[in-house]
Protein backbone atom coordinates (compact mmCIF):
# COMPACT_ATOMS: atom_id res chain seq x y z
CA UNK A 1 0.00 0.00 0.00
CA UNK A 2 0.96 3.59 0.42
CA UNK A 3 4.44 2.38 2.98
CA UNK A 4 5.24 0.19 0.28
CA UNK A 5 4.97 3.03 -2.36
CA UNK A 6 6.56 5.44 0.40
CA UNK A 7 9.60 2.97 0.74
CA UNK A 8 10.33 1.90 -3.43
CA UNK A 9 10.52 5.99 -3.39
CA UNK A 10 12.73 5.88 -0.85
CA UNK A 11 15.07 3.73 -2.61
CA UNK A 12 14.62 5.90 -5.78
CA UNK A 13 15.01 8.87 -4.94
CA UNK A 14 18.06 8.30 -2.56
CA UNK A 15 20.56 5.70 -3.49
CA UNK A 16 21.51 7.30 -7.32
CA UNK A 17 21.87 10.49 -5.84
CA UNK A 18 25.53 10.69 -3.84
CA UNK A 19 24.62 14.17 -2.21
CA UNK A 20 20.82 12.92 -0.95
CA UNK A 21 22.13 9.88 -0.13
CA UNK A 22 24.87 11.09 2.09
CA UNK A 23 22.15 13.24 3.49
CA UNK A 24 19.74 10.48 4.08
CA UNK A 25 22.58 8.53 5.27
CA UNK A 26 23.61 10.94 8.08
CA UNK A 27 20.09 11.36 9.58
CA UNK A 28 20.08 7.58 9.17
CA UNK A 29 23.15 7.60 11.49
CA UNK A 30 20.73 9.63 14.04
CA UNK A 31 16.89 7.60 13.22
CA UNK A 32 19.49 3.95 14.26
CA UNK A 33 17.95 4.45 18.04
CA UNK A 34 14.47 4.51 16.61
CA UNK A 35 14.70 2.42 13.60
CA UNK A 36 12.51 0.06 15.70
CA UNK A 37 9.60 1.83 14.38
CA UNK A 38 10.24 2.48 11.18
CA UNK A 39 8.73 0.82 7.99
CA UNK A 40 10.70 -2.44 6.79
CA UNK A 41 12.64 -0.98 4.18
CA UNK A 42 13.97 2.16 5.31
CA UNK A 43 15.00 0.15 8.65
CA UNK A 44 17.08 -2.58 6.53
CA UNK A 45 18.67 0.63 4.77
CA UNK A 46 19.87 1.87 7.76
CA UNK A 47 21.05 -1.05 9.02
CA UNK A 48 22.85 -1.32 6.04
CA UNK A 49 24.95 1.49 6.72
CA UNK A 50 28.45 1.50 7.77
CA UNK A 51 29.52 2.53 11.54
CA UNK A 52 30.86 6.01 10.42
CA UNK A 53 30.48 7.97 6.91
CA UNK A 54 33.96 8.94 5.17
CA UNK A 55 34.20 12.41 5.15
CA UNK A 56 33.50 13.27 0.84
CA UNK A 57 36.98 14.00 -0.86
CA UNK A 58 36.05 15.41 -4.11
CA UNK A 59 37.52 13.34 -6.71
CA UNK A 60 40.20 15.21 -9.45
CA UNK A 61 38.87 15.49 -13.05
CA UNK A 62 41.96 14.34 -14.33
CA UNK A 63 44.69 11.85 -13.43
CA UNK A 64 48.14 11.61 -15.42
CA UNK A 65 49.45 8.01 -16.41
CA UNK A 66 52.70 7.13 -14.68
CA UNK A 67 55.48 7.03 -17.15
CA UNK A 68 54.50 6.22 -21.21
CA UNK A 69 50.61 6.17 -21.71
CA UNK A 70 49.00 2.99 -22.87
CA UNK A 71 45.35 3.84 -22.79
CA UNK A 72 42.45 6.80 -21.93
CA UNK A 73 39.77 5.72 -20.04
CA UNK A 74 36.84 7.78 -18.05
CA UNK A 75 35.76 6.52 -14.44
CA UNK A 76 32.36 6.23 -13.45
CA UNK A 77 32.43 6.70 -9.89
CA UNK A 78 29.43 5.24 -8.27
CA UNK A 79 26.88 6.59 -6.39
CA UNK A 80 26.53 4.48 -2.98
CA UNK A 81 30.38 3.00 -3.74
CA UNK A 82 31.23 7.37 -3.50
CA UNK A 83 29.25 7.53 -0.30
CA UNK A 84 30.27 4.15 1.56
CA UNK A 85 33.71 3.90 0.84
CA UNK A 86 35.29 6.42 -1.34
CA UNK A 87 38.65 4.89 -0.85
CA UNK A 88 37.90 2.32 -3.96
CA UNK A 89 38.31 5.21 -6.30
CA UNK A 90 41.64 6.30 -5.13
CA UNK A 91 42.59 3.15 -5.36
CA UNK A 92 41.24 2.60 -8.33
CA UNK A 93 43.10 5.77 -9.71
CA UNK A 94 46.21 5.24 -8.31
CA UNK A 95 46.70 1.86 -10.17
CA UNK A 96 45.29 2.79 -13.29
CA UNK A 97 48.13 5.49 -12.72
CA UNK A 98 50.70 3.47 -11.82
CA UNK A 99 50.16 0.91 -15.08
CA UNK A 100 50.39 3.78 -17.44
CA UNK A 101 46.37 4.89 -17.53
CA UNK A 102 45.12 8.31 -18.08
CA UNK A 103 42.15 8.77 -16.28
CA UNK A 104 39.45 11.07 -16.91
CA UNK A 105 36.32 11.33 -14.22
CA UNK A 106 33.76 13.55 -15.56
CA UNK A 107 32.76 15.80 -12.71
CA UNK A 108 28.89 16.16 -13.57
CA UNK A 109 28.29 12.56 -13.59
CA UNK A 110 25.12 10.92 -12.07
CA UNK A 111 24.09 7.02 -11.33
CA UNK A 112 24.77 5.46 -14.15
CA UNK A 113 20.84 4.05 -13.87
CA UNK A 114 21.04 0.14 -12.86
CA UNK A 115 19.21 0.82 -9.42
CA UNK A 116 16.29 2.41 -11.19
CA UNK A 117 16.72 -0.56 -13.30
CA UNK A 118 16.46 -2.76 -10.43
CA UNK A 119 13.35 -1.15 -9.13
CA UNK A 120 12.10 -1.51 -12.95
CA UNK A 121 11.59 2.17 -13.22
CA UNK A 122 13.32 2.27 -17.10
CA UNK A 123 12.31 6.09 -17.89
CA UNK A 124 14.23 7.11 -14.87
CA UNK A 125 17.36 4.84 -15.65
CA UNK A 126 17.02 5.92 -19.55
CA UNK A 127 16.97 10.01 -18.05
CA UNK A 128 20.38 9.11 -15.72
CA UNK A 129 21.51 7.16 -18.72
CA UNK A 130 21.21 10.01 -21.38
CA UNK A 131 23.15 12.84 -18.75
CA UNK A 132 26.23 10.82 -18.86
CA UNK A 133 25.99 9.27 -22.61
CA UNK A 134 25.75 13.28 -23.28
CA UNK A 135 29.10 14.31 -20.96
CA UNK A 136 31.24 11.31 -21.25
CA UNK A 137 34.05 11.92 -22.88
CA UNK A 138 33.74 9.60 -26.60
CA UNK A 139 37.85 9.96 -26.94
CA UNK A 140 38.39 7.37 -24.67
CA UNK A 141 39.81 3.90 -25.33
CA UNK A 142 37.50 2.69 -22.24
CA UNK A 143 34.51 3.51 -19.85
CA UNK A 144 35.55 2.11 -16.41
CA UNK A 145 33.74 0.72 -13.41
CA UNK A 146 34.61 -1.12 -10.32
CA UNK A 147 31.17 -1.83 -9.38
CA UNK A 148 30.21 -4.77 -10.70
CA UNK A 149 26.20 -3.72 -10.58
CA UNK A 150 26.90 -0.71 -12.56
CA UNK A 151 28.99 -2.56 -15.20
CA UNK A 152 26.08 -4.84 -15.88
CA UNK A 153 23.57 -1.79 -15.88
CA UNK A 154 25.87 0.27 -18.59
CA UNK A 155 26.83 -2.57 -20.88
CA UNK A 156 22.87 -3.07 -21.05
CA UNK A 157 22.53 0.62 -22.15
CA UNK A 158 22.14 -0.46 -25.82
CA UNK A 159 18.86 -2.19 -24.68
CA UNK A 160 17.65 0.15 -22.64
CA UNK A 161 17.08 2.49 -25.82
CA UNK A 162 16.58 -0.24 -27.70
CA UNK A 163 14.15 1.33 -30.96
CA UNK A 164 14.79 5.09 -29.31
CA UNK A 165 16.70 7.75 -30.43
CA UNK A 166 20.19 7.29 -29.56
CA UNK A 167 20.01 3.83 -29.76
CA UNK A 168 23.22 3.54 -32.22
CA UNK A 169 25.22 5.86 -29.57
CA UNK A 170 24.11 3.71 -26.76
CA UNK A 171 25.09 0.81 -28.05
CA UNK A 172 28.36 1.70 -28.76
CA UNK A 173 29.00 3.28 -25.23
CA UNK A 174 28.08 0.01 -23.86
CA UNK A 175 30.64 -1.55 -26.41
CA UNK A 176 33.68 0.63 -24.44
CA UNK A 177 32.38 -0.36 -21.12
CA UNK A 178 34.51 -2.72 -19.26
CA UNK A 179 35.16 -4.03 -15.34
CA UNK A 180 38.17 -3.10 -13.87
CA UNK A 181 39.36 -6.36 -13.17
CA UNK A 182 38.95 -7.29 -17.29
CA UNK A 183 40.60 -3.95 -18.13
CA UNK A 184 43.94 -4.88 -15.96
CA UNK A 185 44.26 -8.26 -16.83
CA UNK A 186 43.52 -6.76 -21.13
CA UNK A 187 46.15 -4.23 -20.43
CA UNK A 188 48.72 -6.38 -18.86
CA UNK A 189 50.12 -5.13 -15.46
CA UNK A 190 53.02 -4.21 -13.56
CA UNK A 191 54.25 -6.82 -11.95
CA UNK A 192 52.94 -6.13 -8.41
CA UNK A 193 55.44 -6.31 -4.85
CA UNK A 194 55.22 -8.79 -2.84
CA UNK A 195 52.24 -7.88 0.80
CA UNK A 196 55.18 -7.56 3.42
CA UNK A 197 53.52 -10.53 5.55
CA UNK A 198 51.41 -13.39 3.46
CA UNK A 199 47.80 -12.99 3.00
CA UNK A 200 44.86 -15.80 2.34
CA UNK A 201 42.06 -14.00 0.62
CA UNK A 202 38.60 -15.79 -0.21
CA UNK A 203 37.66 -14.18 -3.45
CA UNK A 204 33.96 -13.74 -3.88
CA UNK A 205 32.29 -13.68 -6.79
CA UNK A 206 29.29 -10.63 -7.20
CA UNK A 207 26.46 -12.44 -8.78
CA UNK A 208 26.06 -9.19 -11.28
CA UNK A 209 30.04 -9.96 -12.08
CA UNK A 210 30.15 -13.22 -12.93
CA UNK A 211 26.55 -13.89 -13.96
CA UNK A 212 25.76 -10.78 -15.62
CA UNK A 213 29.40 -9.67 -16.92
CA UNK A 214 30.63 -13.11 -17.09
CA UNK A 215 33.95 -12.13 -15.09
CA UNK A 216 35.33 -14.74 -13.07
CA UNK A 217 38.71 -15.19 -14.18
CA UNK A 218 39.85 -11.79 -14.16
CA UNK A 219 39.81 -10.75 -10.35
CA UNK A 220 41.65 -14.14 -9.65
CA UNK A 221 44.47 -13.74 -12.09
CA UNK A 222 44.72 -10.08 -11.35
CA UNK A 223 45.27 -11.40 -7.15
CA UNK A 224 47.04 -14.44 -7.71
CA UNK A 225 49.58 -11.68 -9.82
CA UNK A 226 50.44 -10.81 -6.04
CA UNK A 227 53.43 -12.63 -4.65
CA UNK A 228 52.69 -13.39 -0.73
CA UNK A 229 48.81 -14.03 -1.50
CA UNK A 230 47.14 -17.02 -1.33
CA UNK A 231 43.57 -17.07 -3.21
CA UNK A 232 41.05 -19.61 -1.25
CA UNK A 233 37.76 -20.40 -2.72
CA UNK A 234 34.41 -20.20 -1.04
CA UNK A 235 32.14 -23.07 0.04
CA UNK A 236 28.69 -22.52 -1.93
CA UNK A 237 30.62 -19.38 -3.28
CA UNK A 238 28.05 -19.68 -6.71
CA UNK A 239 25.09 -18.67 -3.97
CA UNK A 240 24.27 -14.54 -3.76
CA UNK A 241 25.01 -13.26 -1.08
CA UNK A 242 21.73 -11.60 -0.52
CA UNK A 243 22.80 -8.10 -2.01
CA UNK A 244 21.33 -8.53 -5.22
CA UNK A 245 21.07 -4.56 -6.48
CA UNK A 246 18.43 -3.49 -3.73
CA UNK A 247 16.82 -6.67 -2.85
CA UNK A 248 18.84 -6.65 0.59
CA UNK A 249 16.86 -3.40 0.93
CA UNK A 250 13.19 -5.12 -0.14
CA UNK A 251 13.28 -8.72 1.18
CA UNK A 252 15.58 -8.27 4.21
CA UNK A 253 14.26 -11.62 5.77
CA UNK A 254 15.58 -14.04 3.01
CA UNK A 255 18.76 -11.30 2.42
CA UNK A 256 19.57 -11.90 6.17
CA UNK A 257 19.69 -15.84 5.75
CA UNK A 258 21.97 -15.50 2.76
CA UNK A 259 24.32 -12.80 4.64
CA UNK A 260 25.09 -14.67 7.56
CA UNK A 261 25.88 -18.17 5.14
CA UNK A 262 27.95 -16.13 3.27
CA UNK A 263 29.94 -14.77 6.23
CA UNK A 264 30.15 -18.30 7.52
CA UNK A 265 31.40 -19.82 4.44
CA UNK A 266 34.11 -17.13 4.17
CA UNK A 267 35.21 -17.62 7.76
CA UNK A 268 35.15 -21.02 7.35
CA UNK A 269 37.43 -21.14 4.49
CA UNK A 270 40.26 -19.73 7.16
CA UNK A 271 40.54 -16.76 4.80
CA UNK A 272 42.43 -13.32 7.11
CA UNK A 273 40.26 -10.79 4.29
CA UNK A 274 37.03 -11.24 2.28
CA UNK A 275 38.04 -9.62 -1.53
CA UNK A 276 35.36 -8.91 -4.18
CA UNK A 277 33.86 -6.19 -6.71
CA UNK A 278 31.17 -4.96 -5.71
CA UNK A 279 30.53 -2.28 -3.61
CA UNK A 280 26.36 -3.92 -2.68
CA UNK A 281 28.02 -7.48 -1.85
CA UNK A 282 30.58 -5.10 0.24
CA UNK A 283 27.98 -3.59 2.28
CA UNK A 284 25.78 -6.89 2.84
CA UNK A 285 29.04 -9.00 3.68
CA UNK A 286 30.81 -6.62 5.92
CA UNK A 287 27.30 -6.29 7.85
CA UNK A 288 27.28 -10.18 8.74
CA UNK A 289 30.98 -11.04 9.05
CA UNK A 290 30.09 -7.86 11.62
CA UNK A 291 34.42 -7.18 12.03
CA UNK A 292 35.63 -10.53 12.64
CA UNK A 293 37.27 -10.31 8.90
CA UNK A 294 38.18 -6.96 7.01
CA UNK A 295 36.45 -6.61 3.55
CA UNK A 296 38.10 -5.15 0.80
CA UNK A 297 37.94 -4.47 -3.15
CA UNK A 298 39.88 -6.32 -5.20
CA UNK A 299 41.40 -3.61 -6.54
CA UNK A 300 42.50 -1.77 -3.24
CA UNK A 301 44.71 -5.19 -3.10
CA UNK A 302 46.38 -4.52 -5.58
CA UNK A 303 46.36 -0.81 -4.40
CA UNK A 304 48.10 -2.49 -1.39
CA UNK A 305 50.36 -4.68 -3.54
CA UNK A 306 51.76 -1.63 -5.28
CA UNK A 307 52.72 0.25 -1.88
CA UNK A 308 49.10 2.28 -1.70
CA UNK A 309 49.56 5.89 -1.22
CA UNK A 310 53.13 6.41 -2.28
CA UNK A 311 54.49 9.42 -0.59
CA UNK A 312 50.40 11.00 -0.51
Amino acid sequence: GLMDSAQGFLVRETLPYPDRFRIAATVGKLAQPIKGILPGEMRSMLELLPAKMQASRPLPDLVPAEGKRRARVALLSGCVQQVIDAEINWATIRVLSRNGVEVVIPRDQNCCGAILMHAGDYDGARELAAHNLDIFPNDVDYVLTNAAGCGAGMKAYGTLFQGLEGETYAREFASRVRDISEFLLELGIIHPQPLTTPIKVAYHDACHLKHAQKIADAPRQLLGAIPNLELLEIEDGDICCGSAGTYNIEHPEIASQLGRMKAENILNSGADMAVMGNIGCEVQIRKYLDGRLPVYHTIQVLDMAYGGERGG
